[in-house]
C-alpha cells in the first residue's frame, strides 16, 4: 500500500490535488482511494442519522462537539480509529494477492491531514507527506475567524515560515496558478510520491521551474554514479 497525505490551509485545493493524484495512480496500476481522517467521525454521525447532505447544520454541530469531546479524552482517538481503516486496506490487499488478482496494490490519498499526530501516523506507515500552500494567492475567507481554529494551526505555522513545521513534510508545493498548473505538478510528482521513481530531494523548491531543475540535476547525478560503477 502506498500512502500519501495532503496538508495545507482550508480551501487551498487539497481535495482537488487528491483527486488528481488518484487519476495518476490509477493510470500507474494502483487502486486509488481518497480518504480523510474524518472518515470515522463521519461514520459515527451517519450511524445517528446525520449526514452533511440531509442536515448540514446538525451534522456540523455533531462533528464539532463529538469530535472535540473524543479528542479531549484521548488526543489520538480519531487517529487510532483511522488506523483501523488502514489496517482494513492492508487486509484487502492480502486477500487480492491470495486470489491472484492482477491489480491489488492500493494508493491511499488522505486529503485532510491537519494535526501532528496525523502526520506521525502517516510516517509510521511509511507515507509521503505533502504540504500544499497557496503562495501569494489570497484564499477564500482568508481573514475569517474560523481560520483561528486549532485545525488550522499547523498550516499557519508552515505559512509563517516555521522551519520545524516545514520539516515535517517530505514535499512542499504551491497551488498558486490555475488547475492546469496544479495538474502539471501532479503529473510530475505522482510517480515519486507513489514510489515508482527515485525520490527527489525533500522539501522541494516551491516553483515548478525550480522543481523540475532540481529533478533534472538529481537524475544527472544518479547517471554519473551509475557510470562510475561501470568497469
Amino acid at each position: 500500500m502506498e500512502l500519501i497525505t495532503i496538508s495545507g490551509p482550508a480551501r487551498v485545493g487539497k481535495t482537488t490535488l487528491a483527486n488528481m493524484i488518484a487519476r495518476e495512480a490509477f493510470d500507474m496500476g494502483f487502486i486509488p482511494m481518497v480518504l480523510g481522517f474524518a472518515e470515522p467521525l463521519k461514520e459515527e454521525a451517519k450511524s445517528r442519522g446525520l449526514t452533511k447532505e440531509d442536515n448540514p447544520k446538525k451534522y456540523r454541530e455533531f462533528c464539532q462537539i463529538h469530535g472535540a469531546m473524543k479528542r479531549e479524552l484521548d488526543p489520538d482517538y480519531w487517529v487510532k480509529a483511522f488506523e483501523e481503516i488502514l489496517l482494513g486496506v492492508y487486509e484487502d490487499e492480502l486477500e487480492d494477492l491470495k486470489n491472484n488478482k492482477g491489480h491489488w496494490e492500493r494508493c491511499v490519498i488522505i486529503d485532510d491531514c491537519r494535526y501532528e499526530n496525523e502526520l506521525s501516523l502517516a510516517k509510521k506507515h511509511k507515507g509521503t507527506c505533502v504540504y500544499l500552500g497557496p503562495g501569494k494567492r489570497l484564499l477564500e475567507d482568508h481573514f475569517a475567524e474560523w481560520r483561528q481554529h486549532h485545525s488550522e494551526w499547523l498550516a499557519q505555522e508552515v505559512e509563517d515560515g516555521n522551519e520545524e513545521a516545514k520539516a515535517m513534510f517530505n514535499y512542499i508545493i504551491l497551488n498558486d496558478g490555475d488547475e492546469e498548473d496544479l495538474e502539471t505538478k501532479t503529473v510530475t510528482m505522482a510517480p515519486i510520491w507513489c514510489n515508482l521513481q527515485a525520490s527527489a530531494p525533500q522539501n522541494l523548491p516551491l516553483e515548478l521551474s525550480d522543481l523540475l531543475e532540481e529533478l533534472a540535476d538529481f537524475m544527472i547525478i544518479d547517471d554519473m554514479e551509475d557510470e562510475d560503477e561501470e568497469p
